[in-house]
């Protein structure tokens, strides 16, 4: 059981780095067949339904979100303007969206198409402290005859290792997760999905990992260029 418990300690820094890389997943993008590019030019970010217990996590990491859809050409609506429509038509994230409130909300905001999603992930760094085993090197001298005389002196070292067992604090990345959808104001069909989950340093870094991603996946699947980073 000792043994065990040193191997665990040793290798808990390594098992904490491979959970937070497996964390971070690439983005997965499922485009319409029925979409044409051509036929969405402005579009209406309607946000991020909020990460449960996470208050307000929807509207920030939409906020992020938005300005990435700028790299793909389309027209974006003014914020203020979708809060105001949203707003008056009382149009809530959380539930069910039919086809004839989105061509109402769609038309009233001028948009050929709505964005929405939610978070899938929203944790913040966090810290903890792991026991690792640190080696030590020891030597003792090992005395002998030496000399045809019969003196005494060092005719060897015997050396041995021990393990030192210190805390070591880990730093957990912070994590966002976002699924994203765009619907179309015509028809209320859904013209392209997207989910990614990226980390950072903080939240905010974590949420611009995941939108840059996103975004970049969906202008290779849709084959629009995008600006060298």
């Amino acid at each position: 059981m000792k043994k065990a418990s040193a191997i665990l300690r040793r290798f808990a820094p390594m098992a904490l780095a491979a959970l937070c890389a497996a964390c971070a997943t690439p983005a997965t993008i499922f485009v319409s067949p029925q979409y044409n590019p051509s036929s969405v030019r402005t579009v209406a970010v309607l946000g991020f339904s909020d990460y449960p217990g996470a208050p307000g996590s929807g509207q920030m990491v939409s906020q992020i979100f938005e300005p990435y859809l700028l790299t793909l050409g389309y027209n974006v609506v003014e914020r203020q303007q979708v809060q105001s429509v949203l707003q008056e038509q009382s149009f809530d994230l959380s539930g069910a969206v039919d086809m004839a409130t989105t061509q109402q909300v769609g038309k009233l905001l001028g948009a050929d198409a709505l964005i929405m999603g939610s978070l899938t992930y929203f944790t913040d760094t966090s810290q903890q402290t792991v026991l690792v085993d640190m080696p030590q090197e020891h030597a003792r001298p090992i005395f002998g005859p030496v000399g045809k005389k019969g003196e005494v002196g060092i005719v060897g070292m015997n050396t041995w290792q021990t393990n030192n067992v210190v805390p070591q604090t880990q730093t957990t990345p912070a994590q966002v997760g976002i699924s994203v959808r765009m619907v179309s104001v015509e028809t209320g069909s859904i013209l392209w999905t997207g989910t990614v989950s990226s980390t950072g340093s903080d939240l905010n870094t974590a949420a611009q990992n995941a939108s840059q991603s996103l975004i970049a996946a969906l202008a290779k699947k849709l084959h629009i260029p995008q600006p060298e980073q």
